[in-house]
C-alpha cells in the first residue's frame, strides 16, 4: 500500500485572531493550520505537533517573538523548525535581531499576501527538501555500513586457509596442493625458522637415533 504524503503543517502565533484568519484563508488548502494566540502557547503547541513551518508575530503581551525563537532554537526537538516573522516592527536592526535569533524570513506588516504565500512555499519546499536528504543520507550510511561488513565477511573468508587434516597441506585458488610453509611463503611476506618441537622428537627424531646407534654398535 502506498504511504499518504504527509500534508505541511503550519503554526500561526498572533494575539490577534483577526491576523490569524487572514493568514490562514490566505495558505493553501493542502496546508494543515494550527495557531497560538502567545508566545508560550506557540512554543507548546510546536514541541508537541511539530509543525513545518512558524509564523511568529513578534509585538505580544509577556514573551515577544524574538525570545520564543530563540527557546525554539536552544530546544532539540524544535530548533530545525523554520520560523518567518510577521511582524509591524519595521526597523533595519529588528530585522537584523529576527535572523540573529534563528528566523529564516522577516515580513512586515501590512504585508501582500501574494508575498506571504509565496515565502511560505518555499520554506516549505526547503523544509522537505532538507527532510528527503536527511532520509538519503540514513540510507546511504545504513547502505555504507552493509557493504563495510560484506567486505569484512569476505576478507575473514579469504583469510582461511583450506589444510589436510591428515598431512596439513594447503590448498590454494588454483585447487593446488602444497606444505603450509609454501602457501604462506607464496601469499604473505611471513618468513618461517626450522626447529623441531619436543612431541616431534619423541615421535620421530629419537627413534631415528636410537635406530642409527643400534646400527652403529653392529657394524663396530
Amino acid at each position: 500500500m502506498t504511504e499518504a504524503i504527509k500534508q505541511p503543517r503550519i503554526l500561526i502565533v498572533d494575539d490577534d485572531i483577526a491576523n490569524i484568519k487572514i493568514l490562514g484563508s490566505t495558505l493553501p488548502s493542502d496546508y494543515e493550520i494550527l495557531f497560538a494566540l502567545n508566545a508560550q502557547e506557540g512554543i507548546n503547541s510546536a514541541i508537541a505537533n511539530q509543525p513545518d513551518l512558524i509564523l511568529f508575530d513578534i509585538l505580544m503581551p509577556g514573551m515577544d517573538g524574538y525570545e520564543a525563537c530563540r527557546l525554539l532554537k536552544a530546544d532539540e526537538r524544535t530548533r530545525d523548525i523554520p520560523v518567518i516573522f510577521i511582524t509591524a516592527k519595521t526597523g533595519e536592526e529588528d530585522e537584523v535581531k529576527g535572523f540573529e535569533v534563528g528566523g529564516v524570513d522577516y515580513i512586515t506588516k501590512p504585508f501582500s499576501l501574494i508575498i506571504v504565500k509565496a515565502r511560505v512555499r518555499t520554506q516549505i519546499s526547503l523544509k522537505l527538501a532538507s527532510q528527503e536528504l536527511e532520509i538519503m543520507n540514513i540510507t546511504l550510511a545504513a547502505r555504507i555500513e552493509e557493504l563495510e561488513n560484506a567486505k569484512n565477511e569476505i576478507k575473514a573468508i579469504q583469510s582461511i586457509i583450506p589444510i589436510c587434516s591428515y598431512c596439513r597441506k594447503t590448498r590454494d585458488d588454483k585447487d593446488y596442493w602444497d606444505q603450509l610453509e609454501s602457501y604462506m611463503h607464496r601469499n604473505t611476506e611471513i618468513k618461517f625458522s626450522h626447529s623441531i618441537c619436543p612431541d616431534c622428537y619423541e615421535k620421530h627424531v629419537k627413534p631415528q637415533l636410537l635406530r642409527y646407534r643400534d646400527k652403529e654398535n653392529i657394524w663396530m
